[in-house]
């Protein structure tokens, strides 16, 4: 599970975000929400290596590592679906 995580996080870090359709970012909003993404899983893995570290309940380690793999997961589908708005 930890091989991959480290690989959804290279992949949050890689693409940042997606603009779907229905939120139609311009440009500005598009780099900080792809800062925002970056900075937030950074964060939330920091978290998951000091629980994991602590020996706390895994069962909370894995359902944080499955959110992130997930998210990266759907980034990955949505991208491949060409469901991306480009930038005007």
């Amino acid at each position: 599970m930890y091989a991959l995580l480290f690989l959804a996080v290279l992949v949050v870090e890689v693409i940042g975000t997606v603009n779907h359709p229905n939120i139609d970012l311009d440009e500005n909003e598009l780099q900080e929400t792809k800062k925002s993404a970056r900075l937030f899983v950074l964060i939330e893995t920091g978290v998951i290596v000091v629980l994991a570290v602590l020996k706390m309940n895994q069962l909370y380690v894995s359902y944080m590592s499955i959110a992130i793999i997930l998210c990266s997961a759907l980034m990955c589908l949505a991208k491949m679906i060409k469901q991306e708005v480009k930038v005007r």
